[in-house]
């Protein structure tokens, strides 16, 4: 926000010329009820300096404002000394509530100082102001956050559509309410939403385009009233209807602003952010991915797209992913935390028309599969005390074998001809498919929708809720086949190095090195280290074979168990003290790895950490390291290590000499 100075120096024709008064003033450049309601001052300093060598007495400041948006002031101070500067702040002039509350168009105004002594004016300077209409947000040229004043949840229009939002809700099942929430289940809160998405788009409401460059320049934004009276919305008018009813029903809202954009996201759970405005695009993705947060498109609810609250959804996460385009949110409850308060409401009772939902109309929609919130998979710091029994002290030697330098691939991944990304959009039924025993062939990544192709890959996204290639790839997944993200004449060839570094690390080490690496850790060193590192975190041994040059690989689970990434780990243990206690139990769980909770286990731990990112992508590769064999070798025989008397007395009394049958069992062993 810029700040309007202006710095005039005596121009008014005092008694003595001799006088070098000047007057400074900071002021908005612009105002609105909004603003003026929420504390933020129409002059924000006024500076008098006497630059004579004449003591100045009895000297007056006055404010006037023109129009007469906000009441005048006077100042007095009984002396100035020469060379002395003055200041006030802040200078709270009271606004006339009547005059902006019925101001339908934004004027120009100006805030003239005057510093008198008597009849005499010593200096004299004006400073512009724009003067908003009543339902006009300045956007970044004010405080962007009171956008949030715009959000009207009391306003007699909301209440009605609240009333039918709960009937919609109450009918679909009867211990279902408008409760926000009370009841402390996520899919209660989806559903509470759907039935707002659902009532309006019940209503007859027609799309107007908003004017460009609204999120910096601002825009009139329409009323709830005016919304249904009229029928006609932009973005940003559905998504402050969308956020006020939302409101009303004790939910916490959000408003996102992307470039000539804006869109709604609701909290599933009563938490915010810790800032009333998020610029970090990557901070609200991640509360989407951990299921603590829904956003979603506001455009489905008008006449001529009727899209599901679930398809919604996909399109909002789909400009989140966007991160270019990317502004920020504000987020309501927060807002309202640091007392921006929603505009009064110039509407009285009456019926517009609320429209009964349609049977053809999605009425209440089942909620997605949201990744689970169990406090279990909550992180927890380093316990001192853990490291001083049995377990803590192999857990220790394990780490002392691990390299937590940048040049361990297992930290710092980089695509190479080792490895192979996979076009997976569902990682789940990969390594449940594999660990079930099944097969799979691996086929180069077709074009799709691409080039001469007459279809849009853009069409066939807003029809079925995913991309052309994700919709291969699912259907590829059916048929036991991976897309593999490489182009067909490549293919063959960078298996065939996969398959030879593999069959060398079996040969030379004894050991599988070949991995399905199933999601990803995108970590920084520091908040402030502008480059980012990957990190597998679930490693899933695999074999790859073939019959015949011509028949092609296939791709198969290997015996060994699955683990999560243990320098990983260990890194986020000794680096940043964050031990994930459930994660390596979910590897190795009977019928497989548990994926969903694995990731999720992660995204919990990393909610806080800017530039950090859990990424769902899957890449086949060689992932080895210093010393992996014995570290494997002490990962995979730790019972019988600790049936030998002399590993089991380092374990249990570290320090403490060997009993005298310890020693002849030993020297006999």
């Amino acid at each position: 926000m810029e700040l309007a100075t202006t710095t005039n120096a005596d121009d008014a024709k005092p008694a003595d010329s001799l006088l070098a008064v000047t007057l400074a003033v900071i002021a908005d450049p612009t105002l609105n009820l909004a603003s003026m309601q929420n504390a933020v001052p129409v002059v924000r300093q006024i500076q008098i300096k006497n630059g004579t060598t004449t003591q100045l007495t009895d000297v007056e400041i006055h404010v006037v404002c023109t129009p007469a948006f906000a009441q005048g002031a006077r100042f007095r101070f009984a002396y100035i000394a020469p060379g002395e500067t003055r200041t006030i702040t802040p200078v709270d002039l009271r606004p006339d509530y009547d005059y902006l509350f019925q101001l339908d168009e934004s004027i120009r105004g100006s805030i003239t100082v005057r510093a008198i002594t008597g009849e005499t004016v010593h200096a004299e300077t004006a400073v512009s102001t724009e003067v908003l209409a009543y339902d006009q947000w300045a956007g970044t040229r004010s405080l962007p956050e009171l956008v949030a004043a715009f959000s009207m949840p009391n306003t007699p229009v909301i209440d009605q559509l609240h009333g039918k939002a709960s009937r919609l809700l109450r009918n679909s099942d009867s211990e279902l309410s408008m409760d926000g929430y009370q009841s402390k289940n996520r899919n209660s809160v989806w559903k509470q939403i759907s039935a707002i998405f659902s009532t309006l788009a019940a209503e007859d409401i027609q799309y107007s385009e908003p004017p460009a460059s609204f999120g910096n320049a601002g825009q009139k934004i329409r009323t709830p009233d005016r919304i249904l009276g009229g029928r006609v919305a932009t973005c940003l008018d559905l998504s402050m209807l969308v956020v006020s009813c939302l409101e009303q029903a004790g939910l916490r809202p959000l408003v996102l602003f992307g470039e000539g954009h804006a869109w709604v996201g609701c909290w599933l759970i009563p938490t915010n952010f810790g800032t009333a405005l998020v610029d970090d695009v990557q901070a609200v993705r991640k509360r989407v991915q951990s299921g603590e947060l829904v956003v979603f498109e506001t455009t489905g609810i008008v006449q001529h797209q009727k899209h599901s609250l679930r398809f919604a959804c996909v399109q909002g996460l789909d400009r989140l992913n966007d991160e270019a385009t990317f502004r920020y949110a504000i987020d309501v409850q927060r807002a309202r935390e640091l007392q921006i308060k929603p505009l009064p409401s110039r509407s009285q009772p009456l019926d517009v028309g609320i429209v009964e939902a349609s049977a053809a109309l999605p009425v209440i929609e089942a909620p997605p599969e949201l990744p689970p919130l169990d406090p279990g998979l909550l992180p927890i710091m380093n316990d001192v005390e853990e490291a001083r029994t049995p377990e803590g002290r192999l857990s220790r030697w394990k780490s002392k074998l691990l390299d937590l330098t940048l040049r361990n691939r297992l930290l710092n991944f980089k695509p190479t001809k080792s490895n192979l990304q996979l076009v997976a959009p569902k990682l789940v039924s990969i390594e449940a498919a594999l660990s079930e025993g099944k097969s799979f062939k691996l086929r180069p990544q077709p074009k799709v929708m691409e080039g001469d192709d007459p279809r849009m890959a853009l069409v066939h996204r807003a029809r079925v809720g995913e991309t052309p290639l994700e919709s291969l790839a699912a259907e590829a997944l059916e048929k036991s086949e991976l897309i593999v993200a490489i182009e067909a004449q490549n293919l063959e060839a960078r298996l065939l190095e996969i398959f030879g570094n593999a069959q060398t690390g079996l040969q030379e080490g004894g050991a599988n090195t070949l991995y399905m690496a199933i999601g990803f850790l995108r970590w920084r060193d520091d908040e402030r280290a502008e480059a980012s590192h990957l990190a597998p975190i679930l490693m899933v041994p695999v074999i790859l074979q073939r019959q015949s040059v011509r028949s092609g690989f296939t791709l198969s689970r290997h015996d060994d168990d699955a683990i999560v990434n243990p320098t990983l780990l260990q890194m986020l243990r000794e680096q940043f003290q964050l031990k994930l206690p459930k994660v390596e139990q979910l590897s190795a769980q009977e019928k497989g790895a548990d994926v969903k909770r694995i990731l999720q286990a992660f995204r919990l731990a990393i909610a806080d950490a800017k530039g950090w990112e859990v990424l769902e992508q899957a890449h086949l590769g060689i992932f080895s390291f210093t010393k992996y064999l014995m570290w494997k070798d002490l990962q995979d025989r730790t019972e019988q290590l600790k049936r030998n008397a002399v590993v089991a007395h380092l374990i249990e009394n570290p320090g403490a000499a060997f009993p005298n049958q310890d020693a002849r069992a030993y020297e006999h062993g």
